[in-house]
């Protein structure tokens, strides 16, 4: 059935045929489960480049005659025998992908016959180098149990392969964060090292671990990387923490380090390090956290020298993978000893997931005190700050984003990490959103783009076996109902369709929808595209609020997905904090400022997005925000859930007998709590406008509009707490009550704050009279730009524009990608004898050739008789798909 054209072949991939075999195989079984050789024949041809059908694979399929890394192309033709398919690819990968495909489709499309027909003529290639996922280890008692199961480690690294993640990374030490956290219990595989090691020359040993427990955790991982090997997947090792124990002198920890004096660490983990590598030779990337939370005390750069010259030591090429935060000057020089590739990676939107695009923004806090970059550096300066923690406080909008470290002859390359801060648990795969992130995972040059898993972080510091007073918990696992629950190792079948949709539109994102239709159809029959558009549209609810509202960079903290939420009310925080001897926030006024309260919570991005409380002010002022108002927000999100909930709908009605209704329930109870999450917040934003224009006018109509809203936003939360009553009373991801609970647990906090806002309105001396006008942010009339092709070092840019509309005013903001940099502002001025012509020159000055240059135009039309003034951003978001990054951006390039 499956035939190599030329023998050379395997030579010409050498020791990567082992992916091709594995793949070739499931090509195989998948025939094997559909039918027999009497209902079809299949005959697939592995094609040599060069080889006699090479030529015809590349006319059939479009190719070019050069492949580029892990590209393949599929070609079927006419044969007497059946179905002729032949297979061809640069590189293993790249042929262990197209298998996978073929299989993919026979597994999915129906009878083999059909299937066989459906297998498509054509040519694929990377976009994104690198497409990766990482699986923390944070809980003994719910990570335990997948960590050691083969069968576990085969299905799931099959799925990232067939889905073309090209790199998967298993992660320990993340769980706490130690010199932070002032307790530690749950540390299993926290310092991963005497967990699975004996290192000669040192005596450190863990209390209570057994020599076989230590035998099987080092065999375990060496089983995952074989896995992950033998199915074309780089293997990667995170290391985020590298403190032995929490504090010398008292003992937390449930397995307790011993036999490792201070004066020996940076030694004992350089061996370590070294020895581990020896025993998995699969490991091809190392991922490190090297600022203060990593378990090392600031300035940490001499500790990372001697754990780079042990990575130098080993006998091939390792990567280096250091997160971004905090890393400063030194510190990069001794990331760069190592002499192998080195990536730093980045927060794609600080410890949360938001739109596809990077922020244009940072919050004005980032940058308190010295916290700015210096100019004469080629990052920032150290000193000042937290005890251990000096660096990274000096720099702290490098928790952010990309922040100064996009340079164009920076030395290493970037990687963007999804952080789960915003959401964990529901699955609500959009291709738009996913495509979206594909095409900005290359932003300024970078290698590509990291998620951490679903249900990162569930058990997180303990969690798991501290249970909420009458709600014991039980084994992993999601869901109260027991018709839909997925036990133990099998939760991550849940998401399977977020890794499709996710994993192919990276690799590919103008990849046509059949690579997750077919998916869908094979699950939900009839119902499969409203299924599939109803998490699509939900998909996006929660990346627009985390975008448009952010009392927390830190995804410990802040949840959107279950929101503790924050009053109307101004508020001053709790002075007393029982949980201070622990190390932890009573709540996010710690990352917020005063005054304290919902609608004075900044954006996550404050360049394109605008407070409640900064609407309202500019309202009365008569003046418009060049910004994203909560009004506009909120009708993309109503627009949102509304489409989500017309699929949800006609889904349901369209299920039939051959529907998955585990499955279907699963996706359909996602989507509709996220479409609740979304009408509730975005009437909450009303709320708070009319709350924050009452409390500046006194005015008895806001005060009504603000209680109208508020009790709407209520009234969904409380349906969304009810559509989540398939799910377990408390889904533990930390021990502080905004960590843990179920959405009903928001209620009374809600019910407060209403009932706060109703008393006031019984007290108040309130006044009537005309509103303040709402006027939506929308592109008054269409703008024609084209971005020049590049920017030359110290040259200004001349950028013109043309409007429809004479009245229309443009401004240009810009400055280049380093988001520690301010923005900068200036007319584009009508050209003389053309009343529609705009142009503006960004000043040579502003153009060092260090960095790309970004910049996006603002246009404003005026206030007539008949309507308020308005302002449009260009490029612009593209609601509702919000898949456009909303700036231009212009590389450097040699002067003529």
């Amino acid at each position: 059935m499956i035939t190599v054209e030329d023998s050379a072949a395997v030579d010409t991939w050498g020791s990567g045929w082992a992916p091709v075999e594995w793949a070739a195989d499931t090509v195989a079984d998948a025939v094997t489960a559909r039918g027999s050789a009497e209902d079809a024949r299949l005959q697939l041809i592995i094609c040599r480049p060069g080889s006699r059908s090479w030529s015809d694979l590349v006319s059939r399929a479009e190719a070019p005659d050069r492949f580029s890394p892990e590209a393949f192309a599929i070609a079927t033709r006419p044969s007497d025998d059946g179905t002729e398919v032949l297979v061809g690819a640069a590189d293993s990968r790249g042929l262990t992908y197209a298998l996978r495909d073929i299989a993919d489709v026979i597994e999915h499309t129906g009878e083999l016959a059909a299937a066989l027909a459906a297998i498509r003529t054509r040519y694929e290639r990377p976009r994104v180098p690198t497409r990766s996922i990482t699986r923390l280890y944070a809980s003994h008692r719910f990570d335990s149990g997948w960590l050691h199961d083969h069968s576990f480690w085969d299905e799931y690294l099959t799925e990232l392969a067939t889905h073309r993640f090209n790199r998967f990374t298993i992660a320990f030490g993340l769980g706490y964060d130690f010199l932070i956290d002032k307790r530690v219990v749950d540390n299993d595989l926290c310092f991963l090292y005497p967990f699975v090691l004996d290192v000669p020359g040192h005596q450190v040993s863990v209390t209570g671990l057994e020599p076989q427990q230590q035998k099987e955790n080092l065999a375990a991982i060496q089983y995952a990387a074989r896995a992950a090997a033998a199915r074309g997947i780089e293997f990667g090792l995170g290391l985020w923490n590298h403190a032995p124990r929490l504090e010398p002198k008292v003992a937390t920890e449930r397995w307790l380090v011993t036999g490792l004096p201070d004066t020996d660490h940076a030694r004992y983990c350089a061996d370590a390090l070294k020895l581990l590598l020896d025993e998995v030779p699969e490991i091809s990337t190392l991922t490190f956290r090297v600022h203060f939370e990593g378990g090392v005390p600031e300035p940490t750069h001499a500790f990372w020298a001697e754990m780079m010259a042990a990575v130098a030591e080993v006998d091939r090429e390792i990567s280096i993978d250091a997160h971004a935060k905090g890393i400063n000057d030194d510190l990069l020089r001794a990331l760069k000893s190592a002499d192998g590739p080195l990536t730093l990676s980045t927060k794609y939107w600080g410890e949360h997931m938001g739109l596809p695009y990077h922020q244009a923004g940072i919050r004005a806090r980032e940058f308190n005190g010295h916290r700015r970059a210096r100019p004469d550096s080629d990052l920032a300066a150290e000193g000042g700050g937290r005890s251990g923690a000096d660096v990274t406080r000096q720099r702290s909008f490098t928790r952010y984003g990309y922040a100064d470290f996009a340079r164009v002859d920076a030395g290493y390359q970037l990687l963007h990490r999804v952080w789960p801060g915003t959401q964990r648990v529901l699955c609500t795969p959009d291709p738009v959103t996913a495509a979206g992130i594909a095409r900005n995972a290359t932003f300024a040059g970078s290698r590509g783009v990291e998620w951490f898993d679903a249900l990162t972080f569930l058990g997180k510091k303990d969690s798991a076996e501290n249970p909420l007073p009458g709600r014991p918990i039980r084994e992993r696992g999601l869901y109260g109902d027991e018709r839909i629950e997925l036990d133990g190792v099998e939760t991550w079948r849940k998401y399977a369709p977020w890794f499709r949709v996710s994993g192919r539109a990276a690799y590919n994102p103008d990849s046509d929808s059949s690579g997750w239709l077919r998916w869908y159809q094979s699950r939900f029959g009839d119902a499969a595209v409203d299924v599939q558009a109803a998490s699509a549209n939900a998909g996006r609810i929660l990346p627009l609020i985390t975008v448009a509202h952010a009392p927390s960079v830190a995804g410990n903290i802040y949840w959107p997905e279950m929101e503790t939420p924050l009053p109307l009310i101004e508020f001053e925080p709790q002075a007393d904090n029982p949980f201070a001897d622990r190390g932890w926030h009573l709540d996010p006024t710690f990352d917020m400022d005063p005054p304290y309260s919902f609608g004075h919570v900044s954006p996550l991005d404050p360049e394109l997005f605008a407070s409640p409380e900064d609407y309202a002010a500019a309202l009365l002022e008569g003046a418009v925000l060049p910004r994203h108002t909560p009004i506009e927000v909120a009708a993309w999100l109503d627009q949102l859930a509304s489409s989500a909930r017309s699929h949800i709908e006609k889904a349901r009605s369209a299920a039939d007998v051959s529907s998955d209704p585990a499955e279907l329930e699963r996706l359909m109870i996602d989507a509709e709590i996220a479409a609740g999450l979304g009408e509730s917040f975005a009437d909450k934003l009303r709320a708070a406008v009319s709350w924050a224009l009452h409390r500046r006018t006194a005015s008895a109509d806001d005060l009504e509009d603000c209680l109208r809203h508020y009790q709407a936003a209520r009234d969904h939360w409380r349906d969304l707490s009810a559509a989540a009553g398939a799910y377990r009373d408390d889904l533990p991801f930390g021990q502080m009550p905004y960590q843990r609970g179920h959405w009903r647990d928001r209620l009374p906090a809600i019910e407060e704050d209403l009932a706060g806002i109703a008393a006031h309105g019984n007290t108040c001396d309130c006044s009537t009279g005309q509103q303040a006008a709402r006027p939506w942010v929308s592109l008054p009339a269409a703008i024609d730009h084209q971005p020049p092709n590049g920017c030359v070092a110290g040259r200004p840019v001349r950028l013109a524009a043309t409007v429809s509309d004479p009245r229309i005013r443009l401004v240009l903001r810009y400055r280049e990608v380093d988001q520690s940099q301010s923005w900068s502002e200036t007319a584009m001025l009508p050209t003389p004898g053309n009343t529609q012509e705009r142009s503006a020159e960004i000043p040579g000055s502003a153009v060092t050739g260090r960095y790309q240059l970004q910049y996006r135009l603002i246009a404003q039309l005026p206030a007539d008789e008949d309507n308020p003034a308005a302002v449009g951003l260009a490029p612009g978001l593209d609601p509702p798909r919000l898949d456009r990054r909303p700036y231009y951006v212009l590389s450097p390039r040699p002067g003529d």
